[in-house]
């Protein structure tokens, strides 16, 4: 790795970086320490800064020399991200990098024809099935940052390139879904903007998939509408009891009780959702027949 550090330390002037040749060099390097195993080995420091130099000339790359993107994306590099995020093995801090250096270029594209090159093979489609510890606050950030940034790209033709037809498969979708009912209030609002994206494409076959996760999305949301209702719920006799220590003889709102609230049923749920609930339950029924 010692031509690496050498580029990295003897790089004075800023446009050396923005070339051809670096951009291929940067390709070569990220390609030799996913292969030779080098990302345990060297200091983290520098894999990053390899790895985003490499997403930053892609990006120039796309804009002034075309034939270069294409060159080096064609290649091997997006198996090589997609073995370095899907490795096991490797670093986390490694893997949250390459899914940040795909954002960065997804969300910085020019051509549409980078966009399926990037997206072609299933190299994406495989990065987006990882299984991961949802716990992990940075992972899941960068993660669905990523799937973000892919479903602002979706329209009715690049849909094709995440979408199975044939085996009903949809795996930037799938994924969201299950990050509607996410812990992190973030990451629940990027996971229904995703819905809403994918929702607005005019395909029927990804509109017939879409009809069949309704309910799941649906039973996801009114759950968390539900927990947040009973946890705003559980605050009022505390506000209530707060008021009303201000000072004698001031004049309060009265504050309903969970028992004396007819719009709320015995478990707490509001009469409201169960309304909703059944009025979805019943028109899905009615459109099966």
């Amino acid at each position: 790795m010692n031509n690496i550090k050498e580029i990295i330390r003897s790089r004075t002037a800023k446009q050396k970086k923005f070339c051809t040749a670096s951009a291929f060099y940067f390709a070569e390097q990220v390609h030799r320490m996913e292969v030779e195993d080098l990302f345990r080995t060297t200091k983290t420091n520098e894999c990053l800064e390899i790895i985003r130099d490499l997403a930053e000339v892609l990006v120039w790359a796309d804009k002034n020399e075309e034939d270069t993107f294409d060159q080096i994306v064609e290649g091997k590099i997006m198996e090589t991200f997609e073995r370095i995020v899907t490795n096991g093995l490797i670093p986390q801090e490694i893997k949250i990098n390459v899914l940040s250096s795909i954002t960065l270029i997804l969300q910085n594209l020019s051509r549409v024809s980078s966009i399926y090159l990037l997206c072609s093979n299933n190299h994406i489609n495989r990065m987006i099935a990882i299984e991961f510890d949802e716990q992990d606050d940075e992972l899941l950030s960068r993660y669905i940052s990523f799937l973000k940034s892919l479903s602002m790209r979706l329209n009715k033709d690049s849909v094709q390139l995440f979408f199975d037809r044939e085996y009903d498969a949809f795996p930037l979708f799938s994924k969201t879904v299950k990050l509607l009912a996410s812990d992190d209030a973030l990451v629940r609002t990027a996971a229904r903007q995703i819905v809403l994206n994918v929702a607005q494409i005019d395909d029927d076959a990804v509109k017939r998939y879409l009809d069949t996760t309704f309910m799941e999305i649906c039973e996801i949301v009114l759950t968390s509408a539900v927990e947040l209702i009973t946890q705003l719920g559980a605050t009022v006799p505390f506000l209530r009891q707060k008021r009303s220590g201000c000072g004698a003889g001031q004049q309060h709102r009265a504050y309903p009780s969970a028992s004396g609230d007819q719009t709320r049923r015995r478990d707490g749920r509001p009469a409201v959702l169960e309304r909703l609930v059944r009025y979805t339950t019943s028109r899905n029924r009615s459109e099966m027949c």
